[in-house]
C-alpha cells in the first residue's frame, strides 16, 4: 500500500468536505459510505475513480476512516467549547480579505507582468547566484551500454564508446538493437549517480567522488551482465551545479520573482492614488 502522508489525507478530506454540498444536486451519489449524525458520506463525495485493487481501496477505506474522524471531532467541539471559543467570525473574516487580495493581485500581476524569460536573462541571474546552486548529489552525463556476459565486445564497440561522433554512435545504436539489455545514448541530459546505481547495482561497491573523477571509460561486470560506461561530464556534490541542470529552477524563480515585484507595484500604486485623492487617515 502506497504510503499517504497525514497532509495529504487532510487535504483530500478538505476536498470530500468541500464537495459534499456540490454533489448532493448532481444526481446519485452512489453507495452510502458512512454516517455520522445528520452528515452523511457517499461515493460520489469522494471523486478520486477508485478502482477495485488493494491499494486503491485500502486509500479509500482510511479517506473514510478520516472523515468520520473529522466528523466525530467537530461535533465533539461544538459542543465542549464555549461560545465565545467557537465564534471565528474574526478569523473568517481575515482569512477571506486575505484570499480576495491574494486573488486580485495574482490576477493583476499576471495581466500585466513580462511574462518573457530570455535565455540572457538566465544566464546573467545564474552567473549572478551560482552559490546558490550547490549540488546535494553527485551528478553525472554518460553513455551506458548494458550486454549480457556472453555477448563478445570486442576493441570496436569500446572505440564507438569512447568517441560518440556521428558515425560511430550510428555503429553503436546498431550493436545496442542487437545485443544489449539496456541502454542510455543521450549524452546531453545528467543524471544522479545515486539513481545510477539502481540500474548498475556493481556501482555501490565504488565511492561515487573518487569513481567520477577517476574514470572516463570504464567496463564493469558481474555474473551476468557486462557494464559499459564512458563518463562525458560529471560534478560531485557541493560543487556548482550546470546551468543545464538549473534552467528550468531558474526560469521559474525569475518569473515568481517579476510577479511578486508586480504585486508590490500595484499595492504601492493603489496606496499613493489613494493618498492624493484622500480616501484615508493615518493618525
Amino acid at each position: 500500500m502506497p504510503y499517504i502522508s497525514r497532509i495529504e489525507v487532510y487535504l483530500l478530506i478538505t476536498f470530500t468536505i468541500g464537495s459534499v454540498s456540490c454533489s448532493r444536486f448532481a444526481g446519485s451519489k452512489g453507495k452510502l459510505l458512512a454516517k455520522v449524525g445528520g452528515a452523511e458520506l457517499y461515493e460520489a463525495d469522494i471523486k478520486l475513480g477508485f478502482s477495485k485493487n488493494d491499494d486503491s481501496m485500502a486509500i479509500k477505506r482510511r479517506l473514510v476512516e478520516d472523515w468520520v474522524k473529522n466528523e466525530l471531532t467537530y461535533k465533539k467541539a461544538i459542543s465542549a467549547l464555549t461560545e465565545s471559543e467557537k465564534n471565528k467570525d474574526k478569523e473568517i473574516k481575515s482569512y477571506y480579505e486575505s484570499l480576495i487580495r491574494y486573488q486580485y493581485l495574482e490576477k493583476t500581476a499576471i495581466q500585466t507582468r513580462d511574462t518573457i524569460v530570455t535565455g540572457k536573462d538566465i544566464e546573467e541571474y545564474y552567473g549572478a547566484n551560482k552559490k546558490n546552486f550547490e549540488l546535494k548529489r553527485n551528478i553525472i552525463r554518460f553513455l551506458y551500454v548494458k550486454v549480457p556476459v556472453e555477448v563478445q565486445v570486442g576493441k570496436k564497440v569500446a572505440g564507438w564508446m569512447q568517441d560518440p561522433v556521428r558515425k560511430n554512435m550510428d555503429s553503436l545504436k546498431m550493436f545496442v538493437r542487437k545485443y544489449a539489455r539496456n541502454s542510455l545514448l543521450d549524452t546531453a541530459k545528467w543524471y544522479y549517480f545515486s539513481d545510477i546505481t539502481k540500474e548498475i547495482p556493481i556501482l555501490q561497491d565504488y565511492n561515487p567522488e573518487h569513481f567520477i573523477k577517476s574514470n572516463d571509460y570504464v567496463e564493469l561486470q558481474d555474473d551476468r551482465y557486462r557494464y559499459m560506461i564512458n563518463i562525458v561530464d560529471g560534478r560531485i556534490k557541493e560543487e556548482i551545479a550546470p546551468l543545464q541542470l538549473v534552467h528550468e529552477k531558474i526560469r521559474a524563480i525569475i518569473t515568481n520573482r517579476r510577479k511578486i515585484d508586480r504585486e508590490q507595484q500595484i499595492e504601492n500604486q493603489l496606496y499613493q492614488e489613494a493618498r492624493t485623492q484622500h480616501l484615508f487617515e493615518i493618525y
